[in-house]
């Protein structure tokens, strides 16, 4: 999955990126490398799973509303 190319950034009031929490990119970095870590996403506490899940469905729906926009064009 590409999910480090589609990290939300959130903005600070001036505008300045604020970076991502390192538990976040924890997050990131098992989704990037689900080959890797497949066997053992099962043994997880169940918050770590359920924010493995959430971060996997937003970014299904924005790969998904992607896809659609392209589909849409042509």
């Amino acid at each position: 999955m590409v999910a480090s190319c589609l990290r939300i950034v959130e903005m600070d009031p001036q505008g300045v990126g604020v970076p991502d929490s390192l538990y976040n990119l924890g997050i990131s970095a098992v989704i990037d490398n689900y080959q890797c870590f497949k066997n053992e996403i099962r043994i997880l506490p169940d918050n770590l799973m359920f924010d493995l899940y959430y971060k996997v469905r937003i970014l299904v729906q924005i790969l998904g509303a992607g896809n659609q926009n392209m589909v849409k064009k042509t």
